[in-house]
């Protein structure tokens, strides 16, 4: 069964806004392509390079596990629903050899 992913993105120019929410899945263990997206997505999130933090936006990972604050409402954010990990760093213009957003909406 495929781990779901929920990412918001925050617009950190605009008083940090939450501005969208981002679902995508991951494969399971034993299933095709784990090994290779689950070491980009740690690598993308959990990095001390902070790749998901820019001047622009930061994508920040909801662990749902571990509900901290409730005070966030994240139902009325536009939703877009993303196939995979790589088409997610493609929507937002992550470029994986350079390990960096170049491409920021």
């Amino acid at each position: 069964m495929p781990n779901e992913h929920k990412i918001i993105e925050i617009d950190k120019l605009n008083g940090c806004k939450h501005v969208r929410l981002h679902k995508f899945n991951t494969p399971s263990i034993g299933e095709d392509n784990f090994y290779r997206t689950s070491i980009s997505f740690g690598s993308f999130f959990y990095s001390r390079h902070s790749r998901n933090n820019t001047k622009k936006v930061l994508f920040y990972l909801i662990d749902e596990r571990i509900i901290v604050d409730t005070s966030h409402n994240y139902d009325d954010l536009p939703v877009t629903e993303h196939k995979g990990l790589y088409e997610f760093f493609n929507y937002i213009g992550y470029d994986r050899k350079k390990k960096r957003i170049l491409n920021i909406r």
